[in-house]
């Protein structure tokens, strides 16, 4: 039992309903803050793999030539802005994915947030090392198997936020 010298015990007394009111309201502002923490560091991490990805496009041999125009982002609509293609040096076992680029990097990256989430809210960094699946051929890959493509505009700000439910259900029945 610890108490502050000086300060008198009490007890209150509260009925069920109003105590589980209570431990919710308390328990809903946790949570919230959790999010909201959760969500600035996967701010602040698009904005670093989007830099990295920027950086990429300027280093030989680590930004994908495309010959024709990207395909749609199966995720968005917008353009294609990245290919998986093995770089990493971390799992051997791992094969090269043989999708053509069909994904922009802000919904790629979205991607490997959902599949790391546990690792994410247990852990205090970030590591792109970690591994998810390509959501189109289910081959694993790290964010250091993600390339960009050579003449892609990688933005940090996420627009496909902008998207309406009509552009997003338009853009699926285009690729249909």
């Amino acid at each position: 039992n610890q108490r502050r010298l000086g300060a008198p015990s009490f007890e209150i007394q509260l009925a069920m309903d109003d105590y589980q009111r209570l431990e919710a309201s308390a328990l809903n502002r946790v949570r919230e803050a959790q999010a909201a923490i959760a969500a600035q560091r996967n701010t602040a991490f698009a904005a670093e793999f989007a830099r990295i990805l920027r950086e990429r496009q300027g280093m030989e041999g680590m930004a994908w030539q495309l010959q024709a125009e990207p395909q749609p982002c199966m995720g968005c609509g917008r353009a294609s802005t990245v290919k998986i293609t093995k770089k990493c040096d971390t799992c051997p076992e791992r094969v090269e994915c043989g999708c053509e680029p069909s994904w922009c990097h802000h919904c790629l990256l979205k991607w490997w947030i959902t599949k790391n989430q546990t690792r994410i809210e247990m852990e205090p960094d970030f590591s792109p090392t970690w591994q998810a699946r390509c959501p189109t051929c289910r081959i694993y890959f790290c964010l250091n198997d993600v390339m960009p493509l050579a003449n892609a505009t990688i933005e940090d700000e996420d627009r496909a936020d902008d998207t309406t439910d009509a552009d997003a259900a338009e853009a699926r029945r285009l690729r249909a």
